[in-house]
């Protein structure tokens, strides 16, 4: 993945984000934006230009947002696959990437660039 592709990470919580902005800036990552509503995240998703890559805690997904990203490949969510909202929100969206608590940059990295190839 370009490490100037933007990356949005769309959490609720601004510790959580400010967690992910600093593992990604740390890997090289420059661009990153942040959202804690699904308003911000589509607001967000609308406004760039460049693709976006997504990194979304799922309960920020919802209506409109969940129809954008279910037309999309490039996120990741971030969960517990072993719930069954996020197994039923996998199936729906075609989710493959999912991030379990508590991950690594490593797992984050990995993601990211499996994504991107």
């Amino acid at each position: 993945m370009n490490l100037s592709t933007p990356i949005l990470i769309s959490d609720r919580s601004e510790d959580f984000r400010s967690l992910l902005r600093d593992m990604l800036t740390k890997h090289g990552f420059f661009h990153v934006l942040e959202a804690s509503n699904e308003e911000e995240t589509l607001q967000s998703i609308k406004a760039e230009k460049k693709p976006v890559f997504i990194l979304i805690q799922q309960d920020v997904l919802n209506g409109e947002l969940t129809e954008i990203l279910a037309k999309r490949k490039n996120f990741i969510v971030i969960g517990q696959p072993d719930q069954p909202q996020t197994v039923n929100l996998a199936a729906r969206l075609g989710v493959k990437h999912i991030i379990n608590f508590p991950f690594s940059s490593l797992i984050l990295l990995e993601k990211i660039s499996s994504i991107a190839q």
